[in-house]
């Protein structure tokens, strides 16, 4: 009987931390491909299709390769790198989930240059964004506009999209996060790039990015599965008993 109410704590205790484990979306970038464009369209009938799941952005100012993603910020605005992720991969599950990452650099071209203030006037941006209503038949003008650019993603026709939540930091560091509300439906789209507003230009390197739920398991799930286990071990015990 001890060795039954063992297996059932353990079963108990592995139920709760493997359900609340599970990762959704991970990427290390050790076989990851950058495809060269800056923007494009999820669904709808313009063209410029962009490939769920693949990262893009300017092949100038954005590089995949070593492991790590990095991004060159050299202009007068923001500097991206995106990838919009299928529906599918969060099983149409709604709740809170949890964006991590590492930012292995985050570096001035130039040292001693002008005023800059790591966090303030340059800094490392990340923005999560979801979307739906988009036409995957490609039928009507119903799309999402996703521009590296801004790191926005902008409804079209009868689409809409919001963003969900934003983060800026001014110094590398490993195991960032980012919790968003997900709707359960919508395509998700990832921006993470690198922001100034004056000289010298700025790299920022990132690596290990996962998505996961925030929640645990139902309490109720893992009770009744719990119980039901030892109800197994309580019907083996009472047939292995001798008889009177």
């Amino acid at each position: 009987m001890v060795r039954c109410s063992a297996f059932v704590t353990v079963a108990w205790f592995g139920l709760c931390v493997s359900a609340g484990a599970v990762s959704v979306y991970v990427e290390d970038f050790g076989g990851a491909t950058l495809t060269n464009r800056e923007n494009g369209y999820v669904g709808g009938f313009y063209g410029n299709q962009l490939a769920l799941g693949q990262w893009f952005g300017s092949g100038r100012k954005v590089a995949v390769g070593a492991g790590v993603l990095t991004v060159l910020h050299d202009t007068g605005s923001t500097r991206f790198a995106g990838v919009v992720l299928d529906p599918g991969i969060f099983g149409g599950q709604a709740g809170r989930y949890l964006l991590s990452f590492d930012v292995k650099e985050i570096a001035l071209s130039q040292q001693g240059v002008g005023n800059p203030a790591m966090g303030v006037t340059h800094r490392g941006r990340v923005d999560v964004w979801q979307g739906h209503g988009y036409d995957v038949e490609n039928d009507s003008a119903d799309s999402l506009w996703a521009n590296s650019f801004s790191g926005t993603l902008t409804p079209k026709g009868n689409a809409s999209a919001s963003r969900l939540e934003s983060l800026t930091f001014g110094e590398a560091g490993d195991g960032y996060t980012l919790a968003f509300d997900y709707d359960g439906s919508s395509a998700v789209a990832l921006f993470f790039g690198a922001d100034k507003t004056a000289y010298p230009h700025l790299t920022v390197v990132y690596d290990n990015i996962v998505i996961a739920p925030t929640h645990a398991p139902e309490p109720s799930t893992a009770l009744m599965t719990a119980l039901g286990l030892g109800m197994v071990c309580w019907r083996r015990r009472r047939r292995g008993a001798p008889r009177a």
